[in-house]
């Protein structure tokens, strides 16, 4: 149930972020952090990282990390979370495009 209500969560999520917008179009949040966030992107040595692969990474570490049961309900949320995610990135045309 847990990881349904962490999708929820994402769907939500979504639903604010890009609210109007269609698939693939630019986030409604636009946040700048230096050089990591350029206007709600992630960067890292200069090449964008597109939200899928964050979450991706994070789903990867999740499903190693939950043979701890003490955090398991945690890390059933953000598993659902990062499952919605990882689907709304690869939706994108440029979903395997980082040189942008």
């Amino acid at each position: 149930m847990t990881r349904l209500q962490g999708a929820i969560l994402g769907l939500i999520y979504i639903t604010i972020a890009f609210w109007g917008k269609g698939v693939g179009d630019e986030p409604n949040i636009q946040i700048t952090i230096g050089n990591f966030i350029k206007n709600g992107h992630f960067y890292l040595f200069n090449r964008h990282i597109h939200h899928w692969m964050i979450f991706m990474i994070v789903a990867v570490t999740i499903s190693i990390l939950n043979l701890n049961k003490y955090f398991s309900i945690y890390l059933d949320y953000l598993m659902g979370f990062s499952t919605v995610m990882i689907l709304h990135g690869l939706s994108y045309l440029d979903r395997f495009v980082t040189n942008n």
